[in-house]
């Protein structure tokens, strides 16, 4: 299985350069790993979390291999396998996408989008909800206790990149409040369209409106 090469670099540890005490190395990992969790979530199924166990390709895309400890305040090493190998395997034949990832996305290619709208503070973004948006902010307690800031850096993929901070956390608060609260309404139209196998349908509210929809299988 291809991957690609992140490298997760994080400054203010109190510890000596090049090393991380083993409670920040893991608060830290969960946090960024249920970020990812939850943005790849919402990419594939329209919401960010969901009851019951976590689907295996979820775990499989957010299956991240550590390789490395380097220094220079301290860096750790990372491979992430590329979504599409394991889309294609585990729920592609489903046909339940409403936005597909690209095959080469990686989970780190959907945390650094999701942070970059986030910290820039960009209200109408398709890679967030109220549930990524609160595990984001689950991270806030490693930067008040444990280290100042942290940074995505991938050496193949420019583009994929992010910094985190508390005060990047209280830019993400501050888009978390302005969020609408999830409302019931009545849609009067009718259906046009209605995929069994995409669980989607299409509502039509006059003759230039339409509304896509997703059947919650549940």
């Amino acid at each position: 299985m291809k991957t690609i090469k992140y490298q997760l670099k994080i400054k203010g540890l109190q510890s000596r350069e090049g090393t991380i005490n083993v409670h920040a190395l893991i608060e830290l990992l969960q946090q960024i790993t249920s970020c990812a969790e939850h943005g790849l979530r919402f990419a594939i199924e329209g919401m960010s979390a969901k009851q019951g166990p976590t689907p295996s390709w979820l775990e499989k895309s957010t299956d991240l291999i550590f390789t490395g400890l380097e220094t220079g305040s301290t860096v750790l090493d990372f491979e992430a396998p590329l979504l599409g190998d394991i889309l294609s395997e585990n729920i592609a034949q489903q046909d339940l996408f409403i936005k597909q990832p690209e095959p080469d996305d990686t989970a780190f290619s959907y945390i650094s989008r999701v942070i970059q709208d986030t910290t820039a503070e960009k209200l109408e973004s398709d890679y967030y909800d109220a549930g990524v948006l609160t595990s984001l902010l689950m991270i806030k307690p490693f930067f008040q206790n444990r280290a100042s800031e942290v940074e995505l850096y991938s050496p193949d993929r420019k583009n994929e990149k992010f910094s985190l901070n508390l005060s990047m956390m209280e830019k993400i608060e501050r888009l978390k409040v302005s969020l609408p609260e999830p409302r019931v309404s009545i849609i009067s139209g009718y259906l046009n369209q209605i995929q069994h196998s995409r669980k989607q349908f299409q509502l039509v509210i006059d003759e230039k409106q339409t509304i896509p929809g997703r059947i919650d299988e549940e």
